[in-house]
C-alpha cells in the first residue's frame, strides 16, 4: 500500500533537487496555559537528508512536470493541472487499476502537495473519475493557498513569489526538430529541415543531428500513409516526401497526413 505520506516523501525529493527529506508533522508545542515551547520554523530549515537524485536529473523532470503544452492533447489548456498565475508548478496524476485511487500531486521548490482520492473500503469509484477529475480540482484549490503563502514569504526568506526549478551544472539547453527531437539538420536543397523547440539535455546527450530527406516514396492511396510491403502495386502511388529514419532503422513520413504512419522499410536513398 502507497501512502500520501510515501508520496510526499518521494516527490520531495524532486522538489529538494535530489535530497530526501524528512516530513515534519509536529509543528508547535504548547504547555497547559499556552505559551510555546518549541516551534517549527520553515525559514530555518536546512536540507540535511540523503542525496537520492543528481540535481541535474530533478530538474529535467521538474521542467517536463510544469510544462503545460505537454499534457494539452490529453486535459486541455485549462485543466485544474495548471495553477494560474503559476506555470512554475510541477505536477503528475495517477489513477490506479479499477480506479481504486486518484492521485495528483505537484510541487515548487518550497512546496509538496499531495491528495488522494478513493473510497475507505478500496472498491471502485465508477469510470467518471480519474486523477484530473477526481484529486485535481482538490490540489488545486491547496496548491493556490501554498502559493500565496509562498509568496508572502512564509516558507522562505529569500525565495518568495515565483519558485522556478534552478538551472544546475551538469544542464545545457538545445534547439532541436520538434518532429523528430534530434538536432535540427542543415539547410539545404536536398534537406527539407523541420519545425524546432527548446529544450534541456543533461550535458553529453545533446541528440545528434536529424537524418531528414527528401525522397520519393510509395504512398498507400486509401490512407495517404507509407504504404506497407504487402500493398498491391495497384493500390499505391510514388509521392516526394520529407523522411526520417530514427537510429534503429525505422522510417517515419513527417508530411504524410497520418503522422501515425511508419514502418520498417529501407529505401535506398
Amino acid at each position: 500500500m502507497v501512502r500520501p505520506y510515501d508520496m510526499a516523501v518521494a516527490f520531495g525529493v524532486l522538489a529538494n533537487q535530489g535530497v530526501e527529506q524528512p516530513l515534519v508533522a509536529i509543528t508547535k508545542v504548547t504547555d497547559w496555559k499556552g505559551n510555546v515551547l518549541e516551534e517549527y520554523n520553515p525559514n530555518e530549515n536546512i536540507l540535511t537528508g540523503n542525496r537520492i537524485l543528481d540535481p541535474a536529473v530533478t530538474f529535467l523532470i521538474s521542467h517536463m512536470l510544469y510544462d503545460n503544452n505537454a499534457r494539452v492533447a490529453a486535459f486541455g489548456t485549462s485543466s485544474f493541472l495548471n495553477v494560474s498565475g503559476h506555470p512554475e508548478v510541477s505536477v503528475k496524476t495517477g489513477t490506479t487499476n479499477d480506479r481504486r485511487d486518484n492521485w495528483t500531486i505537484g510541487y515548487t521548490s518550497q512546496a509538496v502537495v499531495v491528495t488522494w482520492v478513493g473510497n475507505n473500503d478500496n472498491s471502485s469509484m465508477g469510470g467518471a473519475v480519474s486523477g484530473v477529475s477526481g484529486a485535481s480540482p482538490i490540489w488545486n484549490k491547496i496548491m493556490k493557498t501554498v502559493l500565496a503563502k509562498a509568496e508572502a514569504g512564509a516558507y522562505s526568506k529569500d525565495e518568495k513569489g515565483h519558485s522556478w526549478p534552478k538551472q544546475p551544472d551538469g544542464v545545457v539547453g538545445s534547439t532541436i526538430c520538434a518532429d523528430t527531437g534530434g538536432a535540427p539538420p542543415s539547410q539545404d536543397p536536398g534537406n527539407p529541415g523541420c519545425p524546432t523547440r527548446f529544450e534541456y539535455f543533461l550535458s553529453g546527450t545533446v541528440p545528434a543531428i536529424s537524418n531528414i530527406v527528401n525522397q520519393d516514396i510509395l504512398i498507400n492511396n486509401a490512407t495517404g500513409g507509407m504504404a506497407s510491403p504487402t500493398d498491391p502495386p495497384d493500390q499505391v502511388h510514388t509521392e516526394n516526401k520529407s523522411i526520417y529514419t530514427d537510429p534503429d532503422g525505422t522510417i517515419f513520413c513527417l508530411n504524410c497526413p497520418i503522422a501515425s504512419s511508419s514502418a520498417t522499410i529501407n529505401y535506398p536513398f
